[in-house]
């Protein structure tokens, strides 16, 4: 699939309102890569916004991906991280001997969280145009998140000029993304036929394979043999071979690391799980592609695929508020007021029991699709 069609890429910005802040300086691509990880946002959007408004992609592109970890760090603010760890490190020897770097990581977290608050709304609402302003020129990280993450259609409904860009690029950007072997770009595809992603209304008749997508889906992300299975159906020999032909094209050695990782299987050990569903949260994705695949299947544990595969992920919830049991989500993100719900972060929850009152899900709509598809049902 070739680049998407030359636009100017600081047409993302062109018709959003004009930001009156003077503290912001031109950046370069270099400058977006010197950054350290845990640099806090609002210093990071400070030095970049410039930059990325004007059309630099790998400015964008840390902006975007700055702004989806605030995302999925509003729901671990909320957590009570500290009563968990002491009543886990009375139960498992394993997570008392990790106690000293499972502190350390929550503190990385509170800093980080801090710097998501102090994110003017109005920025946060800019997401989409951050990662279409990279899209638009090739970088294959931004066009998934664009398709599969960033561009909601509760932002779509809200922003005409998005919903026009979006209509005119989402497509090329998804065949970007899906030629290149971007994971994320399946929740799109999944999403798109249970009526939970906007990318239904650019798609091609001839990509309309509910099952193919499902499937492709189940053994990107969780793999074993149980994919080629779906709402209760195996599939025909020629929607198997498609599923394969597809994997093993673009994703089985796909160089680009998911949003949602934890699908790929969890440590054995209890206090190691604990520690990956505290720090995964805080990982800043990256905007280029990895010198090492990234595929679920290279560090599968397969005793753990199979497990998921038995009892799915949670149930199929609805887009409605409610978030599936096993998936740590990201709290409500709240735009001019109201609330914004994105896709979910499809960590499995087994480690703390989920809230009883859980909060409605800024990334819900994975809740749909990806819990869906594990399912088996709609």
């Amino acid at each position: 699939m070739r680049a998407p069609d030359r636009a100017d890429p600081s047409a993302a910005f062109s018709s959003a309102p004009t930001r009156t802040d003077t503290k912001q300086s031109v950046a370069t691509a270099s400058a977006a890569a010197l950054l350290p990880d845990d640099t806090p946002v609002d210093r990071v959007i400070a030095q970049l916004d410039a930059a990325a408004r004007a059309g630099e992609a790998m400015a964008a592109c840390r902006i975007g991906n700055e702004l989806v970890r605030c995302e999925k760090l509003g729901f671990w603010g909320a957590r009570n991280w500290s009563e968990l760890l002491a009543l886990r490190a009375a139960e498992h020897q394993d997570v008392s001997a990790l106690l000293p770097e499972l502190t350390r990581q929550l503190e990385r977290g509170r800093r980080l969280v801090e710097g998501c608050a102090r994110v003017a709304p109005e920025v946060k609402h800019e997401l989409p145009r951050y990662h279409l302003t990279a899209a638009l020129q090739g970088n294959v990280q931004s066009a998934a998140q664009f398709v599969s993450i960033a561009a909601q259609p509760g932002d779509l409904v809200r922003d005409p000029q998005l919903y026009a860009m979006y209509r005119l690029h989402a497509w090329q950007l998804f065949r970007l993304a899906f030629d290149a072997g971007h994971p994320d770009v399946l929740l799109a595809w999944v999403g798109a036929h249970s009526g939970a992603d906007a990318l239904a209304g650019v798609m091609p008749e001839d990509w309309r394979k509910p099952e193919v997508a499902s499937a492709l889906f189940r053994r990107a992300y969780l793999g074993g043999d149980d994919w080629r299975e779906v709402h209760g159906r195996p599939l025909s020999p020629d929607q198997v071979d498609e599923v394969e032909s597809l994997y093993r094209q673009h994703f089985e050695q796909s160089p680009w690391e998911p949003q949602f990782p934890q699908l790929a299987g969890r440590p054995d050990g209890f206090g190691e799980r604990l520690l990956q569903e505290i720090t995964e949260p805080l990982r800043l994705k990256p905007c280029e592609a990895s010198t090492a695949p990234h595929s679920p299947l290279i560090r599968r544990n397969p005793s753990v695929a199979r497990s998921v595969h038995a009892r799915g992920m949670g149930g199929a919830e609805r887009r409605s508020g409610r978030r599936a049991d096993r998936m740590l989500c990201a709290s409500s993100k709240t735009t001019h007021g109201r609330k914004d719900e994105r896709r979910c972060s499809a960590t499995f929850e087994v480690i703390a029991s989920p809230s009883p009152h859980p909060k409605p899900s800024a990334f819900a709509s994975l809740e749909l699709s990806a819990s869906a598809v594990a399912t088996g049902s709609r």
